[in-house]
């Protein structure tokens, strides 16, 4: 199971970006250490992922290599609505140099979900993308993320978890007789959705609440916006 959460909160007059997921990867095994989510170069915005780290790790991190080398990504001068249309060419050229991929397992081709997020300052707003693979189109897809109910202002929020499943499908499956492709228990975002929604309302600042878990935040204040980073990880 892999966890990864954004969204955007209003305290008073300071907006912030805050971007959480677990540490875990599985293969062979179980390792409670690794990084899901990645900072760059230009200092206001990151990568995170969750699901397979096949694709995830080669294309984020060669999104990151690009920031670095690209000066108008890396000295900001392209804003980041700008700067998110070469990403997505970046991901989109990166499929073309795969030879012998492995035979999907199942429907998704690429098990891996993306967010990108950070702050605009031609818009003066934060700006979170959930990004998938489309396999009916063959090619990934950046939506903007939208909103939970409850949070009110401008918030926003995205939850990538896998294994999930949408409610429609699930209703869809059982109307039809069917088992559905995940069980309700077993639904990461669903219980995430469910469960976190009040957390989304403040910085997560308890290792009770959260077991393992990495955690970056971005503070934009409303005098002269100006950007302030801070990291931080946990592990128990």
């Amino acid at each position: 199971m892999t966890l990864t959460i954004a969204w955007v909160r209003s305290v008073g007059d300071t907006e912030e970006l805050c971007i959480a997921s677990d540490s875990r990867l599985r293969s062979f095994g179980s390792w409670d250490v690794c990084p899901k989510l990645f900072t760059t170069p230009r200092d206001d915005a990151a990568f995170g992922f969750a699901g397979d780290t096949m694709y995830a790790y080669p294309l984020i991190l060669q999104a990151v290599n690009h920031i670095s080398l690209h000066h108008a990504s890396h000295s900001r001068a392209l804003d980041i609505y700008a700067a998110k249309g070469h990403y997505m060419e970046l991901f989109k050229d990166m499929l073309k140099y795969m030879s012998d991929p492995p035979k999907p397992k199942g429907k998704n081709e690429i098990g891996s979900l993306f967010i990108f997020a950070g702050f605009s300052s031609r818009k003066r707003e934060f700006k979170i993308w959930q990004v998938r693979f489309n396999t009916t189109e063959g090619k990934f897809e950046w939506l903007p993320a939208g909103g939970m109910r409850g949070m009110g202002g401008r918030n926003f929020v995205t939850i990538l978890g896998q294994p999930s499943m949408s409610q429609s499908k699930r209703s869809a499956a059982i109307r039809a007789g069917k088992a559905p492709e995940v069980e309700t228990a077993n639904d990461v975002k669903l219980m995430a959705t469910n469960r976190l929604a009040g957390l989304l309302r403040a910085v997560v600042t308890s290792a009770e609440e959260v077991s393992t878990w990495s955690r970056l935040r971005f503070c934009a204040t409303s005098l002269g916006r100006r950007l302030l980073t801070m990291s931080e990880v946990r592990l128990n």
